[in-house]
C-alpha cells in the first residue's frame, strides 16, 4: 500500500502546519522542462569580504501523495546538501534552524490566505532575501504501445515531476518557477504495482527523486546567484537604524549602505498584491554588528521605515 505523506521533515512541528503549506500549490504553477546537465552557480565569496544573502528552504509538498515520507525526507536532505555545498556564498536556513519554528507558521498562514505582502514582511524581519520551496507534483506510471499487428508491443515507464519555486522577498514575486521531469523504464509487474498504489515500494522512485533533487538545487542556485545582496530595516530610533542580517552576511562596522523605499504595494493579477521597490531614501554607516543584526547611523536622508531594503553602495 502507498505510504501517506508525513511532511517535509519528520517532526510534530512540521506535521502541524502541513495543511496550510498545502495551499502553496495554489501559487506554484507547473511547466514541462526536461532534465538537463547540472550547472553549478556561485554567489559572492564570503571569505573575500563580499556580503552573502540568506535563503530559507520550506519543505516541498507531496502533491502526488505517491512518494512516501522517507523518500521525501531523503529528497529534502539532498537538496539541502547540494545548496550548501555547491551554491557558494549562500547562507541557507531550514525549518530546523533557530528562529524558523516561530517564523514558519506566519509564512504558512500568509500564503494560505494568498497574502504575498504579509508573507514578504514576515520574511524581511528575519533578514531572509529569498524563500525556496516547491512540490513533488507527480509520481505516475505510463504505458506506451508501439509497432503494429503481430509486432505490436507495450513499454512501461515511471515518471516523476518536481516543481521548484523561489520567492523574492523584496517584491513578493517569483524569481524562479521551474518544473523538472524524469522518467525511467519499468517492467509490467512494476507498472501493475504503480497502478495498485504501491509506488513507494519501487526503488526507481528513490532514484528519480534523487536526480531531481540535484537538478532542482542546481536550478535554484543559478537563480539565487543573480540576486544582489539585500538586507532589511527592522527598526528606527531617532538617528539609529537596526537592520538584518548581521555578521552572518559579512557586515562590518564602517560599511556604508543605501536604503530604498520598499513599502509601495500594487495590485497584480488574480488579486495578488506585490511590493514595488522605490527610490533611494537614505545612506547609512554601520556602527556595530551582532550575529543576526546590525546597528547603523544615518548619514543622509530621513524617510526610513521598517521593511525598507538595504543595499551596498553602487
Amino acid at each position: 500500500m502507498a505510504s501517506s505523506h508525513r511532511g517535509g521533515f519528520s517532526s510534530p512541528f512540521i506535521n502541524s502546519i502541513v495543511l496550510p503549506l498545502v495551499l502553496l500549490t495554489l501559487v506554484l504553477s507547473a511547466g514541462g522542462c526536461a532534465r538537463k546537465n547540472t550547472v553549478k552557480a556561485y554567489l559572492p565569496d564570503f571569505e573575500r569580504g563580499r556580503l552573502v544573502n540568506t535563503a530559507l528552504l520550506i519543505p516541498y509538498i507531496n502533491a502526488s501523495q505517491r512518494a512516501g515520507g522517507q523518500e521525501l525526507d531523503a529528497f529534502h536532505k539532498r537538496i539541502i546538501d547540494e545548496l550548501r555545498n555547491d551554491c557558494k556564498g549562500l547562507r541557507l536556513l531550514t525549518t530546523d534552524d533557530p528562529g524558523m519554528r516561530d517564523l514558519l507558521p506566519r509564512l504558512a498562514a500568509s500564503l494560505s490566505e494568498g497574502d504575498v505582502v504579509g508573507f514578504s514582511e514576515a520574511a524581511r524581519m528575519a533578514g531572509i532575501a529569498s524563500i525556496v520551496t516547491g512540490r513533488i507534483a507527480e509520481v505516475a506510471a505510463d504505458e506506451r504501445s508501439w509497432g503494429f499487428w503481430l509486432l505490436r508491443d507495450t513499454d512501461y515507464y515511471l515518471t516523476v515531476q518536481v516543481d521548484t519555486t523561489i520567492f523574492d522577498v523584496e517584491t513578493g514575486s517569483k524569481k524562479l518557477d521551474a518544473s523538472l521531469t524524469e522518467e525511467i523504464g519499468i517492467d509490467g509487474l512494476e507498472y501493475d504495482a504503480m497502478v495498485l498504489g504501491q509506488s513507494t515500494e519501487l526503488s526507481q522512485v528513490d532514484k528519480l527523486l534523487d536526480e531531481l533533487a540535484e537538478d532542482s538545487a542546481a536550478r535554484a542556485c543559478k537563480a539565487l546567484s543573480k540576486q544582489p545582496w539585500i538586507g532589511f530595516v527592522t527598526a528606527i530610533d531617532k538617528e539609529q537604524v537596526t537592520l538584518v542580517p548581521g555578521e552572518t552576511a559579512g557586515l562590518k562596522a564602517g560599511m556604508k549602505l543605501h536604503i530604498y523605499d520598499s513599502g509601495t504595494v500594487v495590485d497584480g493579477a488574480m488579486g495578488y498584491r506585490y511590493f514595488v521597490p522605490g527610490l533611494k531614501n537614505a545612506e547609512i554607516e554601520i556602527t556595530s554588528v551582532g550575529p543576526a543584526s546590525a546597528q547603523a547611523r544615518i548619514l543622509s536622508g530621513k524617510m526610513i521605515a521598517p521593511g525598507d531594503s538595504v543595499r551596498l553602495l553602487d
